[in-house]
């Protein structure tokens, strides 16, 4: 996780650092062709996947939630 993505923005194959609003902990994942929730895997077409594709650092992401939506904030792109 060392590389940034040239143009920073997330797409297939790109890990992601994101923080939840009004949280402290820093998430990373990495966006897959297949959902893996054990090794923060996510697919393109999984709700979070969705909303981050396209994102670059400093965007901020709603993902719909079960009772609200969750809204991320996109710290860091890359590729490994």
């Amino acid at each position: 996780m060392n590389q940034q993505n040239n143009d920073q923005t997330v797409a297939l194959g790109s890990w992601v650092k994101v923080r939840e609003e009004g949280d402290d902990e820093v998430e990373v994942y990495h966006i897959a062709p297949f959902t893996n929730v054990r090794h923060n895997k996510l697919a393109t077409d999984n709700a979070m996947g969705k909303a981050l594709l396209g994102a670059k650092p400093g965007d901020e992401v709603t993902v719909p939630g079960r009772t609200s939506p969750i809204k991320l904030q996109v710290l860091e792109v890359g590729r490994d």
